[in-house]
């Protein structure tokens, strides 16, 4: 893997289960050493790797998100107005003093959605967050997702399998295969370079199995193959 990216750039990662998407982000965030090469980063970063990591269920929730802002080095006084905002973004008003271990799994996914993305960095690293908890949630943490993108100043990496909203994010994508970047261009670009790998794959699929059952292997089995009449 070899690339740059600029102050302010949205850029998104794709690629199969195991490409090494989340493996990159996790390099560039510090996590993991990279096996040879070197990785500078210039910008204060703060990485979602995964939500609610360090979460203690015998907290309340007012505790967890007072802990949390408290690991990244806020002030006491910024720490109370951004709770406030927490608890409003979340609405979990009612619940908030409540230890967490007592919380529904939607409950515990806003709780940490919040808390999370509460602050505003210069660098932001995003892997697979998008659409937590219930639908109503999923669609506010999505706006939230684009209003933190929104920044000139703030640079967004995120990973995501869900190629159309990374592509409303971001302007640039990287496509990951085999641990190697297979195409790094506009956004547009290179969500209609997946879309027909995927149609690629999925034609070739559908071969096999015609020609498996055409081989007798599936017994009496009819396989019946629909394709477009202008493809």
């Amino acid at each position: 893997i070899s690339l740059s990216i600029a102050k302010g750039e949205k850029v998104g990662f794709i690629g199969r289960n195991g490409a090494g998407k989340s493996t990159l982000l996790r390099v560039i965030s510090g996590v993991s050493p990279p096996s040879s090469g070197s990785v500078k980063v210039t910008a204060g970063m703060h990485s979602l790797l995964q939500i609610g990591t360090g979460f203690h269920p015998d907290f309340t929730g007012r505790e967890n998100a007072v802990s949390y802002l408290a690991q990244l080095g806020m002030r006491e006084d910024d720490i109370e107005a951004k709770v406030r905002e927490v608890i409003s973004f979340s609405e979990l008003e009612e619940y908030i003093d409540q230890p967490v271990k007592f919380y529904s799994s939607g409950m515990m996914a806003r709780l940490m959605f919040s808390t999370s993305t509460v602050i505003s960095p210069d660098l932001l690293a995003l892997d697979e967050i998008l659409g937590v908890g219930d639908a109503y949630f999923a669609t506010k943490s999505f706006e939230k997702m684009l209003e933190l993108a929104s920044s000139v100043n703030t640079t967004v990496l995120l990973v995501s399998h869900d190629i159309y909203s990374v592509g409303r994010i971001c302007d640039r994508i990287v496509w990951i295969d085999g641990g190697s970047i297979l195409v790094d261009d506009k956004a547009e670009v290179v969500i209609n370079a997946y879309e027909q790998s995927i149609k690629i794959q999925e034609e070739a699929r559908l071969r096999s199995k015609v020609a498996n059952a055409q081989s007798g292997h599936w017994g009496n089995r009819c396989v019946l193959e629909i394709l477009p009449k202008n493809p």
